[in-house]
């Protein structure tokens, strides 16, 4: 009995559309995400340590355009000016939704990998950018300073990544026959 309910359960589950399947994947991993984001361990092995490593290198982007920049853990300072970038600036989250949606995404693996990497890459980069250019405005914009980190920051940050995923996703179902809207038929 509970192998005909097996085998029922996985032929629903198989003539489910690849974009419900997706929809369900990408809830999944994300709660899973946010349950290992905000641990104990996640903050002390992995967090604290990637929130100084932007640090370090937003301090360096700086000193390259003549800025004296330096970090005290996750503070960065120069000419008279400080910011302190927290867990929630620093792009982990939005860059977790952009590499869970590939991950769950119905596809060959191999199409996965340029996603995941050059993506996952360049939103790294436009984070340590964002942090950079809030350090700039700040120090010399600072009636912008609120509406660029609380609104205009992460607003464009989430943009450039629903485009990027946009634009990994065409460029990886050319690549294949999957028709992302239609179930499978199982005649």
């Amino acid at each position: 009995m509970a192998k005909k309910n097996t085998k029922s359960l996985l032929a629903k589950w198989n003539s489910v559309s690849p974009a419900i399947k997706f929809l369900a994947g990408f809830i999944f991993s994300i709660i899973i995400f946010y349950l290992i984001y905000y641990s104990a361990p996640y903050e002390q092995l992995i967090g604290n340590h990637f929130i100084k490593f932007q640090a370090k290198l937003s301090s360096g982007i700086l000193n390259l355009f003549g800025i004296d920049a330096s970090t005290a853990g996750q503070t960065l300072s120069g000419d008279g000016y400080s910011v302190n970038i927290q867990k929630n600036c620093d792009g982990t989250e939005v860059t977790a939704l952009f590499l869970c949606s590939i991950l769950v995404f119905p596809i060959l693996f191999k199409y996965k990998v340029p996603g995941l990497l050059i993506g996952g890459s360049i939103l790294i980069l436009l984070n340590i950018l964002r942090i950079v250019l809030l350090f700039l405005s700040g120090k010399n914009f600072p009636q912008w300073f609120d509406f660029l980190h609380e609104q205009g920051g992460p607003v464009i940050f989430m943009a450039v990544s629903i485009i990027l995923w946009i634009i990994w996703a065409n460029w990886a179902l050319k690549r294949t026959n999957l028709n992302f809207l239609k179930a499978k038929s199982n005649t």
